[in-house]
């Protein structure tokens, strides 16, 4: 199989279309890691959406994360295996509270000739820098002064509590969506916003344990909530 490099695709997660750019070398695919939420603030737990491909069956050694000053190094290692059908990796990362500032972030994907441990051969990487900021008022984007979702990680139910700004009239509308953008059937909730702290159960005693994301949209605006399944 030939090396490609820098080969554009469209990736589309959360409702939104993002171009990512794909990398392709010695027999593995990367590509541009996804920051969640999209703008972070002090208070943001901040999380790192990565996603992989390798050209037959591999054994993952998992990953490892550094935080360097203002730099994030993410590495993932695979052993090759048969050549047989592509194996996709997805995984959400948790990077804990930042500091305010510009972060880079890069993720890096080896091979390894041994089983037993990883000999970080035949490197493909991504990069991406995004800024972590103070202002936690998101009241000029979408008329939510504030917005907390706990328990989280939960074991079954959480709360969503929307702080508005502004008055009613407008169309609020809440969904569910697993790390590949679909939208769970079993949840939504639509209701109109008024002044005041809102308060939504979310009930995800139905949803296996993992990575999930909540979409908060007001009229044409939407913010994204990671959520944690134990």
């Amino acid at each position: 199989m030939k090396d490609r490099c820098n080969e554009l695709r469209s990736f589309l997660v959360i409702g939104f279309s993002i171009i990512t750019i794909g990398l392709y070398a010695q027999g593995k695919y990367i590509e541009t890691p996804i920051i969640i939420p999209d703008n972070p603030t002090v208070k943001d737990s901040v999380y790192v959406f990565l996603q992989s491909t390798t050209t037959g069956l591999t054994q993952s050694f998992g990953y490892e994360t550094r935080i360097i000053g203002d730099s994030i190094f993410i590495h993932h290692c695979v052993k090759g295996g048969i050549l047989t059908e592509p194996r996709y990796y997805a995984d959400t990362l948790n990077l804990g509270l930042l500091a305010q500032g510009e972060y880079f972030l890069r993720f890096t994907v080896y091979g390894s000739s041994r089983s037993d441990s990883c000999t970080y051969e035949n490197p493909v990487d991504s990069s991406v820098t995004f800024q972590v900021t103070l202002n936690t008022s998101v009241s000029n984007i979408i008329g939510v002064d504030g917005y907390k979702l706990y328990p989280n990680p939960t074991n079954a139910n959480q709360i969503l509590e929307l702080k508005m700004n502004r008055h009613g009239g407008e169309e609020v509308q809440i969904t569910i969506h697993d790390l590949a953008g679909k939208k769970l059937p079993f949840f939504s909730s639509l209701f109109t916003t008024e002044d005041g702290l809102y308060r939504i159960p979310l009930d995800l005693t139905a949803l296996p344990s993992g990575y999930y994301f909540i979409r908060v949209k007001i009229g044409g605006e939407l913010i994204v909530v990671p959520s944690i399944k134990n």
